[in-house]
């Protein structure tokens, strides 16, 4: 495969774009003059009850305002429309409902139903189930891309780490621009993170890679899955970026469990420019309960065992990713990334499996609570800014944990967002990350 250079100005590379949100996009809308019925004005919309999103007070140092709620329903040909809040479910005030196609369009040769709208038609999801989709996301507009190819590296290195294992280190981006070396959380792959550092590829140079028996990586010992190991990986890893890229400073952008293994190493901060930290999953002390953040790593060990390992079929992962509710805020078209990213075919192709098995997520996880305590930001040789999710959003899998208490780091939040902070909201995940770097001189 030949290698793909992206200009200068490129951004994420999409395979289909979503028609702009504009009412004129909506065939036979009625005149400004006229102040029809919602019903009548978006023909093909169920009427429903209308719904009130109460107004949540924001914690913390931001305050939005909020934006306009956004629903999905399906119309009388079987595709699925984004329209405000206010037409989807029957409100007053408003002129026509405009379709916006979110999910992949038909194939070719399929007959359009009678009475469809203007646009690509949209066949129906079994994942999304049937009749009237009253998800709303609240303060969020719906994401134009929503397929995610994630490019040919500009280079590839794979190297030796402890024990033999072997990682393979990725490079993408803008060779003359300031460096970032970008990691994952457990049981993910980096390239899940597209829609994220997608957005960093104009203007930096990115080197990505996978942990241990993640992602590219070829499946390692069990009894060696561990945070200890992963920290010894991180500085052949480091010293290899610079031998094979050139040497040039660099700042470590991870998240979750890559982050505590960067908080974890012997003299934390040595060899980077910056480190910028996605919700990395610790209790600051004194606040924090170690048996607290022990029964939670144990717990997710424990659900870790239960989660399937193979898969019939792509969309047989994608069906059971959505039905996820940690997953529900992600940004569109992360369902199908995943499944293109977290599975690799077995040897007869008949069936998928997870590029990191259970066994292996819960083998980290079992004695995670170890490494999860923070570290003295005296120690740190370099800047270091934590990046959390909302505080005041209850989260079931691996909540902030209490990020806001954290003292001599530079500390902020996305609101609205989870700890999956970076598939959710992406966009202000680099807003405010490069603030930080052009802050400190490192952008």
């Amino acid at each position: 495969m030949s290698a793909i250079r992206p200009e200068a100005s490129a951004g994420p590379m999409l395979r289909h774009r979503m028609p702009e949100m504009n009412p004129a996009f909506s065939s036979g809308a009625p005149s400004s003059s006229s102040s029809p019925s919602c019903a009548a004005s978006a023909p093909g919309v169920p009427s429903v009850p209308r719904l009130a999103i109460p107004a949540r007070r924001r914690a913390g140092k931001r305050e939005r305002t909020p934006r306009r709620a956004y629903g999905f329903a399906w119309n009388r040909s079987d595709s699925i429309m984004i329209a405000p809040l206010s037409a989807v479910a029957g409100g007053c005030g408003c002129r026509a409902a405009p379709r916006v196609a979110c999910r992949e369009p038909a194939r070719s040769g399929r007959a359009r139903e009678e009475g469809n709208p203007s646009g690509p038609r949209i066949p129906r999801d079994p994942a999304y189930g049937e009749g009237v989709l009253l998800s709303m996301y609240e303060r969020r507009s719906p994401m134009k891309e929503y397929t995610w190819e994630v490019p040919a590296p500009l280079s590839t290195t794979p190297i030796q780490v402890t024990d033999g294992a072997r990682i393979i280190l990725r490079r993408y981006g803008n060779p003359k621009g300031p460096r970032l070396v970008l990691s994952h959380d457990n049981g993910l792959a980096s390239d899940l993170y597209y829609p994220f550092w997608s957005r960093l590829m104009p203007d930096f140079d990115l080197i990505i890679y996978d942990l241990r028996s993640h992602g590219w990586n070829p499946r390692s010992a069990l009894h060696n899955h561990n945070i200890s190991t992963f920290v010894a990986d991180n500085e052949f890893v480091r010293q290899a970026i610079d031998a094979d890229f050139g040497p040039k400073p660099a700042v470590g952008v991870f998240h979750s469990l890559s982050a505590i293994v960067a908080l974890n190493e012997d003299r934390p901060g040595e060899g980077w420019a910056g480190l910028v930290l996605f919700d990395p999953p610790l209790y600051p002390p004194p606040t924090g309960d170690p048996y607290e953040i022990d029964r939670l790593w144990r717990n997710c060990a424990a659900a870790r065992q239960f989660r399937p390992a193979r898969f019939r079929s792509p969309a047989a992962f994608v069906t059971d990713f959505r039905r996820s509710r940690l997953h529900e805020r992600m940004v569109p078209g992360v369902a199908e990334l995943a499944s293109r990213t977290l599975l690799r075919p077995l040897s007869d192709e008949q069936e998928y499996e997870l590029c990191c098995p259970p066994e292996w997520e819960a083998h980290v996880f079992q004695w995670g609570f170890a490494y999860g305590v923070e570290p003295s930001a005296k120690q740190f040789r370099c800047p270091v800014k934590v990046i959390g999710g909302d505080p005041t959003l209850r989260f079931s899998f691996m909540p902030s944990a209490e990020l806001e208490g954290i003292l001599g780091f530079e500390y902020d939040f996305v609101p609205d967002t989870t700890h999956f902070l970076q598939l959710e909201d992406p966009e202000e995940c680099v807003t405010t990350m490069v603030g930080f770097l052009e802050q400190k001189g490192l952008a």
